[in-house]
């Protein structure tokens, strides 16, 4: 999104990604800790679920980028090209609701994390994403 390429969605983008901040996985630990509930197993997440498209389009939507997107629909290993697996990332966090009900919402997180990689960019170990899609897929 930063510089302006097109990006390369899995199949037809619908597959479910559910995100979670990490300062509110600090305060779910924290909450367990402090009030010892009796249901201290349990999953961790937003309640919003978004599929890739709109991850995507928020991520452009941060950086103020338009947003082009080509979709892969022949291959057989998204992880060369896309940062998740190809299973959808959704569970129930119904728990961690009773004790957290709270969550950052997934745009204002991308906002400050698009913030901190600004900071950072330079520390980052970076997976060869663009130049498996350069030498991979039509321009």
């Amino acid at each position: 999104a930063l510089k302006n390429r097109k990006f390369y969605i899995p199949n037809d983008g619908k597959m479910k990604l559910q995100f979670f901040h990490v300062d509110d996985l600090c305060k779910v630990i924290e909450k367990i800790l402090e009030n010892h509930p009796k249901e201290h197993i349990l999953n961790v997440g937003n309640t919003e679920v978004v599929d890739i498209n709109t991850f995507v389009e928020l991520c452009y939507k941060v950086v103020g980028t338009p947003l082009e997107k080509v979709y892969v629909t022949n291959h057989n290993n998204q992880r060369d090209y896309f940062s998740f697996y190809n299973y959808e990332y959704k569970l129930d966090v119904s728990r961690q609701k009773c004790i957290y009900p709270e969550t950052i919402p997934l745009d204002i997180g991308l906002k400050e994390a698009a913030r901190w990689y600004d900071e950072h960019e330079k520390e980052i170990n970076k997976k060869p994403y663009i130049s498996y899609i350069e030498a991979n897929f039509p321009k």
